[in-house]
């Protein structure tokens, strides 16, 4: 009886150079999510840790799955075939696929192909026949750069029109796959990923970087400048997020042609990440390229028909220009991209031009982020305790951590002097680790002492949205024999607000852990009220600065009492942060609020006057 082969768990994805899923195929049921919901996601997303048989991957539901992942490189694009663990996966896709495909065991014998393979060969059985008989000369498909397509170039079968020939190497098995060139279907793919943007159409990095040179030349023999634009969209993610995957890449497409229309033949477009553009032009003078850069915002702001909905999208926009601001492409690609975060820095839909006081500031960050390494390696970070006090009993019923840097040269550095710097790359991570580590090495110290309290721990969007950052809390809390309600999880509102797969994910692991989560700064940024009424939130801080003129500003006075209501509404323990006087006290305590945190109290302690406080708060003599 022939046994049926079913696809189960394969999935085939393609990610960009920044490593994000722009198309899936295959059955992503695996996962639980729809291809719609992967496109656009880091790759890197879905994997929890490498395991000695593969890797263990999350799914919609939060539940784990083992895969085995392989993946190969096509021109700039990286392809990834995942597989659930079971012994069938590579037949299921050989069957599958739509152009000819074998599998070759260790000894290049064919162990299976399917009927298009047979057609490409004779009606006669190929099955436990060897490549070196098939194919006209002897081909090792297991040497180690197997992995770049094509791998055996063309061949000539007999009779048959000739094939091109790639392989794809796996632990015990080669699937070798093979197509009529004469159809021209797989090298015209090859040659489209390669110089084109799967999506937009636009030319990749290859033929950008060869027409920034060409303007180049051009502008040397003109006398002109050529202007290096990198366009950013403006909060593209809420758009995936609020509407679908789908809706944001019909948005990308209808922003390429519109940006297209506004350019000139001569002018070069390229779409260089998921939502970021390069635009290379050529003009005599300054305000005609800050004409065409008004005019290709103003085109982008044009509202987009989302099904029944319209959306109005802006774009940031960082220039550089050559010769002023280099003469190598990579470099006024990269000045153009530092212009372009100064432009967001002023505000949504602005532009910048890019001037050395970038550079200036990028060497700082570098800098900084070789001292934080350094830091950590020296032990140089100390946590302070900020208490938390109750306004019924006077009593501290908490702490907020926070880092503090005794530097070897500048002295005791806070936060929002070094924190900017590396929030958006991997040392936030290490030193997101060490906090957590370290306030449950004191929280371990205080129960000891019988002291009976909790730390808050500020924790930045990258780090809480990496897989494994609720085991990471677990594992820290074991450590110090501590119980998940000791600690609690402070983020800002934007992290909690972006709603996005992660983040859910995250909060679900730590809700099922028993750990408590805390909104800082609630009022500052995109409140959504559904979000606060269905995430689990244990405790909201309303931010300083609307406390600051609550006894000037009868508006602001409004909406802290309006908070307070809120988080007794949705049985939420409310903090007033930034008290400074008994006057403020006392108007607070008139709105009942829970708990309150500043100077009026205490200034952040050392952990040994953190102790000392406790003491003559909680247990006066």
């Amino acid at each position: 009886m022939k046994k049926e082969y079913h696809v189960y768990g394969c999935v085939l994805f393609v990610l960009n150079q920044k490593g994000e899923i722009v198309k899936v195929s295959g059955n992503t049921s695996l996962y639980g999510y729809s291809k719609e919901e992967l496109q656009g996601r880091l790759f890197s997303d879905l994997r929890v840790q490498k395991i000695d048989n593969g890797e263990l991957h999350r799914r919609k539901d939060g539940s784990t799955v083992t895969v085995s992942v392989h993946t190969i490189k096509i021109a700039e694009r990286k392809v990834v075939m995942l597989c659930h663990e079971e012994k069938d996966y590579l037949l299921s896709v050989v069957n599958t696929i739509e152009v000819g495909a074998m599998l070759v065991d260790k000894e290049n014998k064919v162990v299976h192909a399917n009927e298009v393979a047979n057609e490409l060969f004779t009606k006669n059985e190929i099955i436990g026949k060897t490549l070196s008989e098939l194919l006209p000369s002897s081909v090792n498909f297991r040497q180690k750069y197997a992995f770049t397509l094509p791998v055996n170039g063309v061949y000539r079968l007999q009779n048959k029109e000739e094939v091109l020939v790639y392989s794809l190497i796996f632990d015990e098995y080669a699937m070798v796959f093979l197509e009529p060139v004469g159809s021209n279907e797989t090298l015209n793919r090859l040659n489209f990923m390669a110089y084109h943007d799967e999506l937009t159409s636009l030319p990749t990095r290859t033929i950008l970087r060869d027409r920034i040179y060409q303007n180049f030349s051009l502008a040397r023999r003109n006398g002109e400048k050529v202007a290096i634009l990198f366009l950013d969209l403006d909060d593209f993610k809420r758009i995936n997020d609020n509407f679908s995957h789908r809706h944001g890449n019909l948005v990308l497409q209808t922003v390429a042609q519109r940006m297209l229309s506004t350019l000139r033949e001569s002018d070069t477009i390229s779409r260089v990440g998921g939502d970021e553009f390069v635009i290379v032009i050529r003009a005599r003078e300054t305000k005609n390229i800050i004409r065409v850069v008004r005019k290709i915002r103003e085109a982008i702001s044009q509202p987009i028909e989302l099904g029944k909905e319209k959306i109005s999208i802006s774009s940031s926009i960082g220039i550089s220009l050559y010769p002023d601001d280099g003469t190598k492409a990579e470099e006024l690609i990269h000045k153009a991209d530092m212009a372009m975060y100064k432009a967001k820095a002023k505000g949504k839909g602005c532009y910048a031009f890019y001037d050395d006081s970038l550079t200036i500031a990028a060497k700082e960050g570098t800098r900084i982020e070789h001292d934080i390494q350094l830091a950590l390696q020296r032990k140089e970070f100390e946590l302070y305790y900020q208490p938390i006090v109750s306004l019924v009993s006077k009593k501290v019923i908490g702490a907020e951590a926070l880092i503090r840097w005794n530097h070897p040269k500048r002295g005791l550095v806070l936060p929002n002097e070094f924190i900017p710097y590396i929030e958006r790359g991997p040392l936030i991570m290490e030193v997101g680790e060490w906090t957590i580590e370290q306030a449950c090495q004191e929280l371990k110290t205080l129960r000891d002492k019988n002291i009976q309290i909790n730390i808050s721990v500020n924790t930045s969007a990258t780090h809480f949205q990496q897989m494994g950052f609720a085991q990471l809390v677990k594992q820290a809390l074991k450590r110090n024999e501590l119980s998940p309600e000791d600690l609690i999880i402070e983020l800002t509102e934007r992290t909690l607000m972006e709603d996005s797969p992660a983040t859910k994910s995250t909060i679900s692991e730590l809700n099922f852990l028993g750990v408590k989560l805390s909104l800082d700064d609630f009022g500052t940024g995109y409140s959504n009220l559904k979000y606060l009424a269905t995430m689990p939130v244990s405790i909201l801080k309303i931010d300083m600065s609307f406390i600051r003129y609550i006894l000037t500003n009868p508006k602001d006075a409004e909406i802290v009492r309006a908070m307070i209501g809120l988080g007794k509404s949705l049985g939420i323990l409310t903090v007033a942060e930034g008290v400074e006087s008994e006057k403020q006290f006392e108007r607070l305590k008139e709105y009942e609020v829970d708990a309150v945190q500043g100077y009026y109290f205490s200034p952040p302690l050392k952990s040994s006057e953190f102790v000392e406080f406790i003491s003559e708060t909680n247990n006066p003599l």
